[in-house]
């Protein structure tokens, strides 16, 4: 008992607490209870004695303590940890034997709540730093000597240590370095041999590094970068020394520095490779990218690389009005606007500057100039100036000589066609002469084509036709081109079959008088280019605004090399049939000019289609049109000089072939 005393005294002073306990009608009964621990508890001894652990215990507490009571009253003493009230304790439960049978249980329990408290700090701490350990990106290790070799004792202090630099917690040399596959580089890509290693200096010399970039090369991951830090470990509570290292992958980071910098080349090489000369300026204008021809264009000496940084304004000594260049560079501060301006260089050069600014997520960042040397091109601007007022002069000339002309030939043809068609109205020639009259008629004619021709063409490249644009109805202007026609349409067994009726009644938008000559220009070539037998349709539908008309008839067609000129001055579609070749360029030129398109659709054998179109008036229905009434009863003929003619002509052929023509007319007088 002397050794339980001494133990009981200890525990009271260790605000602790001592009971004792027997048993009694099977239960538990406590006999002696006291300490510091008790009143802490809350409980005075009274509270205790005689009582059982139901009496002053929750049921679920009591039950737990009592399974530990039956275990010290057979015979075995056991330790328990306890925690209620906010107190946590220890309790330890010793059997009193008489005569090898257990009469008594002394227990005793001891306060830990404050080492239990600190316990739980110091977990969570260790918790805590081995959370913040596993989290970070970084790997950490530690390297320890072995006294006994030259190994090298490694610890990994987080799993990055394996997952991004490959080794695992063990013993490392230069040897097994090497078994394993791996070497080291620095970042100029130097091998580093094993003692070149950051962790191994420090140890040996007690350096610290910071941020030392290297790369690891192995043969079945490829190259990986690492930042690495190192510095001295000691530890003399648990006598270690060693080195710290942690370290991070930056591959991916090594890797977009890499491609910036290729980036970087392949831009200053896209660069110097434009004839056109660049330069960049940042918001504060100063020069962040410059090509090799900006400097050949300004005549600036040495490398692109030693303007970088210059201030953009202060190269205005290269201009001959650096007033001008100046004003330029501060107009664009100002307005952030694309734009282009024209500047003169101390050597006489002329280069044409645009200005473009630069954006980032609608955040100004900088500028960017295009210089081109457009010195040849202002050159060849001023010849073409003087060769286009040479051209114009001699066009005007040329419209001037035309004109004239026109008079000066159509004036004797007049008379040649106006004479010969009064021999043709002679009866007393025979058929000899007849063909010879019909002769001069058909050349008279075609020549005065050929000179209308001519002057419309001249007109179209001058600007100069006239076209009156107004509501027409094109049926009757078709049927007179068909009247005209139909002789030379009869000589050739041609036969013309329009098939318009169903639109007659719809107007169209144009010219009457051109609308005329596009009609004859297109049915003229139907039917000299047509086979014998042949025929010509004349068709026509709607489509959305437009009237299209086709004209197709049934010759030999056009080949398709020469479709895509047809439209071309001087381009003939036969040398058998007379002609100019170009009427079809005028009949373009005429319908273009009332709004209109055309085309032209071919297959050698089976003929060709020329189609046009031709705006729809608003007005659609035909308006009746009531005929004046002529009072025939009046015969004008029957009284003498009833009207006379003026007629002023200063050729006199033209004045007897006018006398001609009105003699024996009593009513008109000359």
């Amino acid at each position: 008992m002397g050794k339980y005393s001494r133990e009981i005294k200890q525990t009271l002073s260790d605000t602790g607490m001592v009971y004792k306990f027997t048993i009694k009608d099977d239960c538990f009964i406590h006999t002696f209870c006291d300490g510091e621990l008790l009143y802490k508890l809350g409980f005075e001894p009274r509270d205790i004695v005689g009582k059982t652990l139901f009496d002053f215990y929750p049921a679920d507490y009591a039950a737990e303590k009592l399974e530990y009571y039956k275990i010290a009253w057979g015979g075995e003493p056991c330790v328990f940890e306890s925690y209620i009230a906010g107190f946590s304790y220890i309790c330890t439960l010793r059997p009193v034997f008489h005569k090898g049978k257990v009469i008594e249980v002394i227990g005793t329990s001891i306060n830990i709540s404050d080492r239990k408290v600190l316990e739980e700090e110091s977990q969570q701490i260790e918790n805590l730093s081995r959370t913040v350990l596993e989290t970070m990106s970084e790997g950490i290790f530690l390297e320890e000597k072995n006294s006994q070799d030259n190994n090298i004792k490694v610890t990994a202090l987080n799993k990055n240590v394996e997952l991004q630099f490959g080794i695992k917690s063990g013993y490392y040399n230069e040897d097994t370095l090497l078994d394993m596959g791996i070497e080291f580089i620095n970042e100029e890509g130097i091998p580093l041999s094993y003692w070149d290693l950051p962790g191994i200096i420090t140890m040996k010399l007690g350096i610290s590094f910071n941020n030392f970039i290297m790369g690891k090369m192995n043969k079945n991951e490829g190259m990986r970068w690492y930042s690495v830090n190192s510095k001295p470990f000691n530890n003399p509570l648990e006598n270690r020394k060693g080195t710290l290292v942690s370290f991070k992958d930056i591959t991916d980071q090594k890797e977009q520095e890499i491609k910036l910098i290729e980036a970087h080349e392949y831009k200053k090489s896209l660069l110097n490779t434009l004839n056109s000369g660049v330069f960049v300026t940042n918001r504060r204008r100063e020069i962040t990218a410059i090509n090799s021809s900006m400097l050949r264009m300004l005549c600036l000496d040495g490398n692109s690389n030693q303007y970088i940084g210059t201030y953009a304004p202060s190269l205005f000594f290269i201009f001959k009005r650096p007033e001008v260049f100046l004003k330029f560079l501060n107009s664009i501060s100002e307005t952030k606007q694309s734009t282009v301006i024209e500047l003169e260089t101390e050597n006489n050069k002329i280069l044409e500057c645009k200005y473009f600014p630069l954006f980032i997520h609608g955040d100004f960042i900088g500028n960017t100039f295009e210089l081109i040397d457009i010195t040849e091109h202002k050159k060849m601007e001023i010849a073409i100036n003087k060769s286009k007022e040479v051209a114009e002069k001699a066009n005007k000339a040329k419209s001037d000589f035309l004109s004239k002309m026109s008079h000066e030939l159509r004036t004797p043809l007049n008379g040649i066609l106006g004479f010969a068609q009064l021999l043709e109205l002679e009866k007393g020639f025979d058929e000899n002469h007849q063909d010879s009259i019909q002769e001069i008629l058909k050349a008279g004619r075609h020549l005065l084509k050929l000179i209308n021709d001519i002057l419309d063409l001249s007109r179209i490249e001058n600007g100069n036709l006239q076209v009156n644009t107004e509501e027409i109805y094109f049926d009757i202007i078709l049927e007179d081109c068909i009247k005209l026609l139909r002789p030379i349409a009869n000589k050739n067994n041609v036969t013309i079959l329009n098939q318009t009726d169903a639109y007659k009644n719809i107007s169209i938008k144009g010219d009457a008088i051109r609308l005329k000559q596009v009609f004859l220009n297109l049915l003229d070539n139907a039917i000299k280019y047509n086979r014998p037998n042949g025929k010509v349709y004349i068709t026509c539908n709607l489509a959305k605004n437009y009237v299209v008309f086709r004209i197709k008839d049934t010759g030999q067609g056009i080949p398709l090399e020469l479709q895509k000129k047809v439209f071309d001055p001087f381009i003939r579609l036969s040398t058998a049939e007379e002609g100019t070749g170009i009427g079809l360029s005028i009949t373009e030129q005429l319908i273009k000019s009332m709004g209109g398109k055309i085309g032209v659709s071919s297959s050698e054998i089976i003929g060709c289609e020329f189609w046009f179109c031709l705006p729809i008036s608003n007005q659609t229905n035909k308006q009746p049109h009531e005929p004046k009434e002529i009072n025939d009863k009046v015969l004008y003929n029957k009284i003498p000089n009833a009207f006379q003619i003026l007629y002023i002509e200063d050729n006199e052929p033209n004045r007897r072939l006018i006398e001609v023509n009105l003699y024996g007319e009593p009513s008109l007088s000359l």
